[in-house]
């Protein structure tokens, strides 16, 4: 777990700006010593601790003149404190825990289905950026992309209970998990499918995630069926030709 990041998040509600920034300030000056050099394209720890510091006063300036919420700021920093890739189940759950006891912590004015909402949004989101990368920042993937579903989530507010949230998480999680056993996807296409069926439930109702999801399917399925036929034909097209009999070109008696 990066200590710069998580420190910068958790005093943040404690200190005044001034403050912040100094710790900040010291952060970035010990990493900068660290690492030496400023790398977003495939950094080290070290490096990705750099840019995330970089990134984390940005975020408090932001906040401090109020372009962003500061829950859109703060959460983000300290959920890319841990950028550690392990099995997907145990990030998801890592990552809910980080963010609903944050949150908790911050003492926001959303209501608990609103948190427990955003947890697992940031949950799932923050587990696809850290299964999906292919070389960028973690940490500032993280930010980016925390920072942006919380100023969404504070811009639209969803009218749901914690039943439909529930069934919402479950009935998505649940079809995109026999979709990932079934080949269709993996476990980044398991993560984003449960993201958009669950919001897709809790906004609308299961009426109309059942048509998206029949509708996917039939797209999903008949681009399997392309994919087939284009690999016997390039099978076909790439195994030689049979010689001819050479009795056929002889002549008879």
């Amino acid at each position: 777990m990066d200590l710069a990041l998580a420190l910068i998040a958790l005093l943040y509600p404690k200190l005044n700006f001034n403050e912040v920034l100094a710790l900040s300030t010291a952060f970035l000056v010990l990493r900068g010593l660290q690492s030496r050099k400023i790398r977003i394209r495939n950094p080290n720890d070290k490096e990705d601790s750099l840019v995330g510091v970089i990134f984390a006063i940005l975020l408090i300036i932001a906040a401090r003149f109020e372009w962003i919420p500061v829950s859109s700021a703060i959460l983000p920093i300290f959920v890319a404190s841990f950028r550690k890739r392990l099995h997907y189940l145990l990030n998801l759950v890592i990552y809910f825990f980080i963010a609903f006891l944050f949150l908790l912590y911050l003492e926001t004015e959303w209501n608990l289905q609103m948190i427990l909402l955003i947890a697992v949004v940031v949950a799932l989101s923050s587990s696809l950026i850290i299964h999906a990368n292919s070389g960028a920042s973690s940490s500032v993937l993280l930010m980016l992309l925390n920072m942006s579903i919380l100023i969404a989530f504070d811009i639209y507010r969803i009218d749901f209970s914690l039943y439909d949230l529930a069934y919402g998480f479950a009935i998505a999680f649940i079809l995109s998990f026999l979709a990932m056993k079934s080949g269709v996807a993996d476990e980044t296409g398991l993560m984003a499918a449960t993201i958009v069926g669950m919001l897709i439930i809790i906004s609308t109702d299961l009426r109309f995630f059942v048509c998206s999801a029949t509708f996917l399917r039939n797209r999903i399925g008949g681009y399997k069926i392309q994919i087939l036929r284009k690999r016997k034909n390039s099978k076909s097209q790439s195994q030689p030709a049979e010689p001819a009999d050479i009795q056929t070109f002889l002549p008879t008696a």
